[in-house]
């Protein structure tokens, strides 16, 4: 059981690196997305929803520290593999970027 943790781990800071490196790159090559200030109001918007990741921390003095990190690596993991696909339509990507 230990190893598939330590594989979502990997793929969770693999793809989450590579997601907030290249939101905006990934947004303006796609014909559907290439909107200046639509893409800078949605990354602007991220760094507030980035914030809100001391709930992470709130939620470990509550529930063990597998059940909140196996959460957040599912959560991560499910949205680096269908980022993708989240490019259909302009809501789409904005919440998927905010979860990210």
């Amino acid at each position: 059981m230990a190893w598939v943790i330590w594989l979502m781990a990997v793929l969770s800071v693999m793809l989450g690196l590579i997601t907030v490196d290249c939101m905006k790159t990934f947004a303006l090559s796609r014909d559907n997305l290439n909107h200046e200030a639509y893409i800078t109001e949605v990354i602007s918007l991220s760094c507030i929803f980035n914030a809100g990741r001391a709930i992470w921390s709130i939620l470990l003095d509550r529930y063990s520290y597998k059940k909140v990190y196996g959460s957040l690596l599912i959560l991560q993991t499910t949205l680096g593999f269908t980022y993708y696909f989240s490019s259909k339509s302009l809501t789409s990507y904005a919440i998927w970027v905010w979860l990210g």
